[in-house]
């Protein structure tokens, strides 16, 4: 099994996704942060732990406090005993984002939400 983050403050959101990623039963657990701060703080704190690190994150970009953007800084600085799969989901239709993940290395791609379970899918497979 799996260990994905959700890292998205928009519960809804977050909870579709939770859905979806129980119903592919491919994940275990999934772990669901509100705030990207959090996820930072766990990932330092966990960056030798392997068994504690995610194998996929699935990012937002607009977040109060910590953004996705100031997120990806932070994630890049810590090294991490395993590297995990980054996809942006983000309601940004805006090309400057778009074009601003693909300069980003440790991202793999960039969906436009909502996501369907269909999408889900193939970006997992893929990973």
């Amino acid at each position: 099994m799996k260990r994905v983050f959700i890292i998205d403050d928009d519960p809804m959101h977050a909870f579709i996704l939770n859905k979806y990623l129980c119903r592919m039963n491919v994940f275990n657990p999934i772990v669901e942060f509100t705030d990207a701060t959090k996820a930072i703080d766990h990932l330092t704190k966990h960056k030798d732990n392997e068994g504690l690190l995610p194998d996929i994150i699935l990012l937002d970009l607009n977040m109060p406090k910590m953004n996705g953007w100031q997120f990806l800084e932070a994630f890049e600085k810590i090294s991490l005993s395993k590297r995990p799969s980054v996809y942006i989901l983000s309601s940004s239709v805006m090309r400057e984002d778009q074009d601003r993940a693909k300069g980003i290395a440790c991202i793999d791609d960039y969906f436009v939400k909502p996501i369907s379970m269909k999408m889900l899918e193939k970006l997992i497979l893929s990973s």
